[in-house]
């Protein structure tokens, strides 16, 4: 069915439920899996080039962690995947790494925050559904 499992993870507690379902699926389904850690954005205006530097710092640290907790995660499954982190936006980064990587599944986690958030803030995740060339797994936190 899903030959090809992609999760979007940023180490966070709300992706960490798309981590867990991704990897159980991808067990059961003998799926080849695959994480991309999303970054964010470094900072667009900084006081000094150390700034700068002291903030990708700590995102390249951030990232490191979130790959070691899906490996670990994986690994405890007995599953490989293969891990890629990337700057950007997770709906960019996903949707292009679903079209580079030709995967059939993308799953990325949700938050029930309610409507009145998503009304104020708009929902990253509804907008991947609506925008990926596969399926999308909303794994609900």
């Amino acid at each position: 069915m899903y030959s090809r499992i992609l999760i979007a993870f940023d180490g966070g507690e709300l992706s960490r439920a798309g981590l867990q379902q991704g990897v159980a699926l991808a067990k059961e389904l003998g799926s080849a899996l695959h994480v991309v850690v999303i970054k964010g954005h470094l900072p667009r205006q900084a006081a000094s080039l150390g700034e700068v530097k002291g903030e990708e710092e700590r995102i390249e640290a951030r990232a490191r962690q979130a790959a070691e907790q899906a490996r670990v995660l994986a690994g405890l499954q007995g599953v490989e995947l293969c891990v890629e982190a990337r700057y950007g936006d997770i709906g960019e980064v996903s949707i292009a790494m679903v079209k580079e990587g030709h995967f059939d599944l993308l799953v990325v986690g949700q938050s029930d925050q309610g409507r009145i958030v998503d009304r104020i803030m708009g929902n990253s995740v509804e907008a991947i559904a609506r925008l990926a060339p596969c399926s999308v797994l909303m794994a609900k936190w």
